[in-house]
Order: C-alpha cells, then structure tokens, then sequence
C-alpha cells in the first residue's frame, strides 16, 4: 500500500509498540463514541450508513497529522507505517475494512484478526500485517494503566454476560411458558371434567361451552375456554398466538384427551404435547 511521508514528530520511532489490552480500551472508547452516530446514519440504511460512518471515522483520523482515533489518542496512540510514515487514505482505509470484518464475522474471526497483537513482536494484529502499519504509545501520554484494565475488562465482561444470557435467558423463557402450560392445565381441569360428563349423558361431543352444566374455571395467567370442540389454552393470559389445545376424542363409552399446540416450542411442553 502506498503511503505518504508524516508530518508528525520524527521522534515516534522511539516509542515502544502498543500493548494489546491498550489497544483493546481504546477501540471501546471508540466504539462508545460511534454508538449514537453509527446507530442514526445506520436507522434507515439497512444498516450501510452505519458501517460508512465506521469506516469514515477510522480512515480519517488515522491517516491525519494525528494519526490516531479519538481513542487511541485518549490511550496516548498513534498508527503509522513500520517506516514510521503516515498512513495514506487508501491505506487506512483498508486497514479500517480488514477489523471490520475482523469485529463482523464471528468471534473466531476476532481471534484470528486481533489475537496476534498479543504475541507478535511488533504487536501487530492482521489487519498491521496486511498493510505493514504499527501501533505505537507515546510514554507518559494517555490514560493511566488501572484505567487501561478498567475499560478493557468491559470486553470479556459483555463477552461472558452475552454467553450467560444467551444460555440463562431461553431456559428461563421455557420454565415460564412451562409453568404456564402447567397452570393452564390446571385450569382446564373442570372444563375436562365437564365435557366428560356432558359425553357420558348425551352419547355425543359437546361443541361449545354453553352446551356444558355450569362450570367454574379457575382464575390465573392464562385464558382458558371450551370452544370449537376442544379446550383452548391461550397462554399469558389472552395472547392467541401460543395455545395450547386439549381435543376430546370418542373412545366407545369414553373420552381421550389429544394435546397440541401452536406457536410453543417442544421444549416448553410437556411429552404428551409434542
């Protein structure tokens, strides 16, 4: 990639490689500066504006006089070639396509892109190696080390909160809407005793709940009522887009029950509903 000459202090080669969770605390400050303007120019762009402004933002300052983001200024940085030149425009740019992608893909694709930092011996990341560029931190400028650790555990803290989630909040989903089928039952007991009944001294199904003797269903969570043939179990208290349904079926001189349900996964029902 071409680059052009800097403009900047010649004195930047005397300054040591970045380290890598320096680096890692100032992408998050820089991440928390694009939230507000990448979210805005990304609302009715399919997301495009947002990823412009990205790529803009880092391209920009980093192949300036200041050669650095405002987060990596903020952690006393700066970006250059290996020569110790300026970035050019199309260089940066391309560096700035390489972690987006990085930061995209997956969090395999994240190890692989900035990982590196950690053990090379320049401190690069991919993205470094693929245009020869190397981050640098000015001694003495910047925020302080504990500060460093303290935005840079933010990292691993959304990373292992995102995986408790992911696992904590689907399996509480399923013990609610359990809950749910099980108090539905529940409340669905008197009507199965009633249309039973209405079976046993008509010969025949009844099809709506006025054709039942007075039954009382139980209040709770979910709405539940005889109609169309079949107990209706809305779960939630009225939303019709989870029922589960409990269908009478004539069996000689008794009655079976059949379990289905609509819009409840598997694995929120018991077994004879699935």
């Amino acid at each position: 990639m071409e680059t052009s000459q800097a403009n900047g202090p010649a004195t930047t080669s005397q300054w040591p490689y970045s380290g890598f969770w320096r680096r890692v605390a100032a992408s998050v400050i820089d991440s928390l500066i694009l939230i507000v303007p990448t979210t805005i120019a990304g609302l009715f762009t399919l997301g495009i504006g947002g990823i412009a402004v990205w790529l803009a933002y880092g391209t920009y300052f980093e192949s300036s006089e200041q050669r650095a983001t405002w987060g990596k200024q903020a952690c006393g940085l700066t970006v250059e070639s290996d020569a110790g030149e300026r970035l050019s425009v199309g260089t940066a740019l391309f560096r700035q396509v390489i972690k987006f992608f990085g930061h995209l893909l997956s969090f395999v694709t994240w190890l692989i892109v900035f990982v590196p930092v950690a053990f090379t011996a320049k401190k690069q990341g991919l993205h470094d190696l693929a245009v020869s560029s190397v981050v640098r931190h000015e001694p003495e400028k910047g925020i302080p080390s504990w500060l460093v650790g303290v935005i840079a555990a933010i990292v691993p803290a959304i990373f292992v909160i995102g995986i408790l989630a992911a696992i904590a909040i689907p399996a509480y989903q399923d013990y609610v809407t359990r809950a749910r089928v099980a108090e539905g039952r529940n409340q669905a007991a008197p009507l199965r005793t009633a249309v039973e009944a209405s079976f046993a001294k008509n010969g025949k199904l009844p099809l709506d709940q006025s054709q039942l003797d007075s039954v009382s269903v139980p209040e709770g969570r979910n709405r539940v009522a005889y109609h169309d043939g079949r107990i209706e179990i809305a779960l939630g208290g009225g939303n019709r887009q989870s029922v589960v349904y409990l269908i009478p079926v004539a069996d000689a001189d008794r009655i079976t029950w059949k379990c289905e349900a609509e819009n409840v996964r598997k694995s929120q029902l018991p077994a004879d509903c699935r």
